[in-house]
């Protein structure tokens, strides 16, 4: 049997004391393990020591729930569906480019704003400095 299914996709095994078992890399992990992995990039796959049957569900949703994901979100993604959640994280990260987006170009009217004023105080200086050894 393959139990690794791709670059980023991590077999896990349980066992029936519910431990999780990473085969690829021959140890147990926690539940916190599996949300690095997920942070990380990669996709878990839990599959029941005995059985075979696919658990990810099941783990993932313990793996949310010990995260600490508000119940409201929860409720939002069973609700909606995770098209929804997905195209609502996609408008905040939008809206999060954009301000970004915002935030450097003001940055660059400051600067300009602050390279004519020294350029200006430049000049006054020369200025003055031309009219006292005149």
């Amino acid at each position: 049997m393959r139990y690794h299914e791709g670059p980023m996709t991590t077999v896990i095994k349980r066992y029936h004391n519910r431990k999780l078992y990473d085969v690829e890399q021959s140890r147990y992990v926690t539940s916190d393990d599996l949300a690095l992995k997920i942070r990380e990039g990669q996709t878990i796959r839990v599959l029941d020591h005995e059985s075979d049957e696919d658990i990810t569900t099941t783990v993932l949703a313990k793996v949310l729930q010990q995260t600490g994901m508000s119940a409201s979100l929860l409720h939002h993604m069973i609700r909606f569906g995770a098209t929804s959640v997905e195209e609502g994280l996609s408008q905040a990260q939008r809206g999060i480019s954009e301000l970004q987006e915002d935030l450097r170009q003001q940055d660059l009217v400051d600067i300009e704003q602050k390279i004519e004023t020294l350029e200006r105080l430049i000049s006054e200086l020369v200025g003055i400095h031309e009219e006292t050894e005149n």
